[in-house]
Formats: C-alpha cells, structure tokens, sequence
C-alpha cells in the first residue's frame, strides 16, 4: 500500500493544472476553428441573435429561404430602404414593423394599434352660424359673420373639431346649408392645407330653398397659424349664407387617436385608447399635437 506524501500530492496537483490548460488549448483552438470556417449557427429552440444596424449602406440580412416565393429576409432593426429585395422585413425605432413587397416601396405593417378605425359618436352638432354658441369653435370669427351670424360670400373659416376628437384623421357627417340670399358652393378640407378647386354642396338662394344638406367626410388637419390641432377648413364661395355642420363618425388610428368619451355611449372603450394616445411619436408633426391635447384627452 502506498502512502501518499506532501512531495506526491503536490505533483499530482500540477499535472492536473498541466491537463487542465491543454484542454482549454484544444478547445480553444476548436472554437477558432469552427468560427473560421463556417458561419455562425444555433443549436434548435435557440435564438439566432444579429447585431444591430451600424449604418452601413448595405445592411447584413438573415435570409431564410422560401421555395414558393421571395426569401424572408431579417434586417437590423431600423428604418426600411427602398433598395432592399423584396420580402425584407424590419422593425423601427419605435415598434412599427414594416415590410418590403414591392419593389422600392416599403410599408408599415399595420396592427390593431396602427391600424385605422371609425368610430360611430352619438350625433353632435359643432357648428351653427345661427347662434353665438353655435360659432365657438371657429378659431377666426372676426370679419367673416354678418350680423345675423350667416358666412360672407368669399371667406373661409377655421373649425376646431378637438373636444370631439383628438388626433382623428376624419370626420364624418352631415353639412346644411340655410338661409343663403343667393347662389354660391361650399368646400371643406383638412386645416393647414390648400384650399382645393372642390365643392361638397351648391346651394341656391334662399327665396328657392329655405335649406340643403348634404354628406361630408373630410380628413383633419393641422392649423399652423393658430398652432391649433385637430382642425378643418370652411369655405363659402358665392352667396351669405348660414352654415350647419352635424358629426356622426370619426376616423382615428387606433392608440394614436381618441374620441371624447362623453359623445361615445360606451366611455370604457374610450378609456382603453386613451392609454395608448401618448405613444404617438412616430406621426408627423406629432409632438406639437400632443402638446394641444384637450383636457379631456390627457
């Protein structure tokens, strides 16, 4: 029987170091190895993790084939380029997916959150040249009312459509037209932009007609002289005359857009969206107009 020595123990201690160290060298040297000479790869069920975009030209992709169509291809998160194939696939700064299917034309991906939706309101009425409370919401009353209140032949006004509806892309409803002393059109578009060679209702004079309606849909704008959002754009061409605006529907983008709860009939889904309103970054513009939010939307 052997007996073991402080001499013996402290060999066999740096054999085993000695061991120890010509292992990592192999495997080491392995790792080299298989880095060197094929790409990197996951076992199954792990992920296949890519670095982020360094703002090269051309972009590294993970591309995974596709027999029956264009390859699907994993860009770095980031903007979409036009010039990348077709079936790239990426994710902006702020969450938005977007895909490439045409080529150079790249579009976002939309979701139950970027998506568009209307929303039946119960009816309200936001404009009524016939009364003082009726015109509120015009944002330039000056100069443009006669006494009795009717719209002066060639001028425009502002309306703001924000205690309805924050951030909505459109309205929708019913325009009327009353008491007009002549002939002459109406035209309504989103605020800020220029005003279009349009008509959404003629009209004839009073002593034919005491009052016309008609449909409307109009997208909502934003009134930069006023720095106002949430606005449209009235124009009166022809004759004095008054003018009523009813709303039975906006358009918004879901979790970016909100309806007033107090015009819904159902103020609990009003309250789910409005959790998501503040995530609007991406939305041109959109910093100024979430800075004008009505009370009610913040």
């Amino acid at each position: 029987m052997s007996t073991d020595t402080p001499e013996s123990n402290l060999g066999r201690r740096r054999l085993l170091r000695r061991a120890g160290t010509v292992a990592a060298g192999v495997v080491g040297a392995g790792a080299v190895g298989a880095a060197v000479a094929g790409p990197a790869q996951a076992a199954p069920g792990d992920p296949v993790v890519q670095g982020a975009n360094n703002g090269n030209t051309t972009d590294p992709l993970v591309t995974l084939n596709n027999p029956g169509g264009p390859a699907l291809n994993l860009a770095p998160s980031g903007s979409i380029n036009g010039d990348e194939p077709v079936g790239s696939f990426r994710v902006d700064e702020w969450g938005n997916l977007w895909t490439l299917a045409v080529p150079g034309l790249p579009e976002m991906v939309h979701t139950s959150f970027t998506a568009t939706q209307l929303v039946p309101v119960v009816p309200q009425r936001v404009l009524n040249t016939r009364t003082t409370d009726g015109r509120a919401n015009v944002l330039n009353p000056g100069g443009n009312f006669d006494s009795g209140g009717r719209l002066l032949a060639g001028k425009t006004i502002h309306l703001y459509v924000g205690d309805y509806a924050f951030n909505a892309v459109a309205l929708h409803g019913n325009v009327t037209v009353a008491n007009s002393v002549g002939d002459g059109y109406l035209t309504i578009w989103p605020g800020g932009a220029p005003r279009p060679a349009t008509s959404i209702i003629n009209f004839p004079s009073s002593t034919k007609l005491t009052a016309i309606a008609n449909h409307v849909v109009c997208g909502i704008g934003y009134y930069a002289a006023n720095n106002t959002p949430d606005v449209i754009s009235i124009y009166n061409s022809g004759s004095t005359a008054h003018v009523l605006l009813d709303v039975s529907a906006f358009t918004i983008i879901w979790g970016f857009g909100d309806v007033n709860p107090e015009i819904l009939g159902a103020p609990a889904a009003a309250s789910a969206r409005s959790t998501k309103a503040a995530a609007a970054k991406p939305l041109s513009g959109l910093a100024k107009r979430e800075a004008a939010k009505p009370n009610w939307a913040k």
